[in-house]
């Protein structure tokens, strides 16, 4: 496995496997959240957290409440104002009072954290992965790396790659500030 040389997290692993395991690539991201709902002792709340993992599809977050398996909640991306109900798949861990919980979204088309993730068939010979920023138009996308630009982004802390927004080859960079749906990996 090769280690990064920037100051922003690409993952990478030896071989990017993907077939038969989940519909949508995840990514380890601390994303600003309200979670809404009400927990197993009936008691509603309104709670202020960060993600430890996002996808298109859902999410991965700790609170310091006990929530059921198939329980609905809402939850926000306070970057983008953006929310979707979400129905709790089951609880991950647990420590010293605070529960880790899987979420998967009720709308299959809601993306409520404004980053474009790639189809798991798009990984193929792909050796690492970034959340990176088109310097044009602040699009944000999760995009696979091949060996050379793995390489190219660890020597310049930017590469060339395509923009479908707009609509032409740009330079893309590690996300700069808090924007609307400007969040940073974190890994």
């Amino acid at each position: 496995s090769r280690k990064a040389r920037v100051n922003f997290p690409i993952e990478v692993r030896p071989v990017m496997e993907t077939e038969g395991r989940r519909e949508s690539e995840r990514i380890e991201l601390e994303i600003s959240i309200e979670v809404i709902g009400t927990d197993c002792l009936g008691v509603q709340f309104f709670d202020r957290i960060r993600t430890l993992e996002i996808s298109r599809s859902g999410g991965k977050f700790v609170l310091e409440r006990k929530l059921a398996a198939q329980q609905e909640v809402t939850v926000r991306c306070l970057a983008t104002g953006l929310e979707a109900d979400a129905r709790v798949i089951g609880q991950i861990e647990k420590s010293s009072g605070s529960y880790c919980y899987g979420v998967k979204f009720l709308d299959e088309e809601v993306n409520i954290w404004d980053i474009e993730f790639p189809s798991l068939t798009d990984s193929e010979g792909a050796i690492g992965r970034a959340a990176l920023e088109c310097i044009g138009c602040m699009n944000r996308e999760v995009i696979y790396l091949d060996d050379f630009e793995l390489e190219v982004l660890e020597a310049n802390g930017q590469l060339s790659h395509s923009c479908k927004r707009c609509r032409d080859v740009s330079l893309w960079r590690k996300p700069r500030g808090e924007m609307p749906g400007r969040e940073v990996a974190t890994h």
